[in-house]
């Protein structure tokens, strides 16, 4: 039985479906704008994060701040959409717009930092594979080149579901915990589960040849996990 994977933004967006479910604009106006607001610039905040690590290229940061608002409406009301629920979420973007123009700039900054870490190679490698030609995850080594700390597999959003179940009927490893975060031991490394999918490998201290092997094992464990 597969489980379905939650990200961070999936709670919020599910919890403004909730809130818009739950009440009527004409007898909460006031209490689901404060919390349509801040569930918004939570949302934006956290999607411009994740275009500064993929090194989105904006020009402004005014341009990546609203590109980033584009990008949030667009899955809320999807999400809103599929539950026939109709909500203006672009009467919220001058205000937002306002509230996060300086973190924007910031991590517009930060994330020009990262891009220029990883072309002098700096940083570990992050390599994108598939499962099966559909299915595709992201293997992210972490800390410096010359000193990585740990592994860190994240799927992309193709992987709705992931299959725990799949991964305790494999003979040589052993899972471990009921729920989230679960811990999978294989070859003596352990390797941990969370709810949005990734997978967690420590390498502290650990020699090249033997990063290499977990590198291998992190990579099995995402094909049966994702598939």
């Amino acid at each position: 039985m597969k489980e379905r994977r939650i990200t961070g933004s999936e709670v919020i967006i599910d919890s403004i479906v909730a809130l818009a479910q739950s009440a009527s604009l004409a007898q909460h106006e006031s209490k689901m704008s404060i919390s349509l607001d801040f569930a918004l610039t939570e949302l934006v905040r956290g999607e411009m994060r994740l275009m500064a690590q993929d090194n989105s290229q904006f020009g402004r940061s005014d341009d990546f701040l609203r590109a980033a608002f584009r990008r949030v409406t667009t899955k809320v009301e999807t999400a809103l959409d599929a539950k026939d629920i109709r909500l203006d979420l672009h009467e919220y973007e001058k205000q937002l717009i306002e509230k996060l123009r300086f973190p924007a700039k910031e991590i517009q900054t930060l994330g020009e930092k990262l891009a220029q870490s990883r072309r002098s190679q700096k940083l570990g490698a992050k390599e994108e594979l598939a499962v099966d030609g559909v299915h595709h995850f992201i293997v992210h080594e972490l800390g410096l080149r010359e000193a990585i700390h740990g592994l860190l597999v994240e799927p992309t959003a193709q992987v709705t579901e992931i299959n725990v179940a799949a991964l305790r009927e494999q003979k040589t490893w052993r899972v471990e915990g009921e729920w989230f975060p679960y811990e999978v031991v294989a070859d003596d490394f352990v390797f941990v589960i969370d709810d949005d999918g990734s997978i967690f490998v420590s390498t502290v201290n650990l020699p090249g040849e033997i990063v290499l092997d977990i590198r291998r094992l992190i990579g099995q464990l995402a094909k049966i996990l994702y598939k």
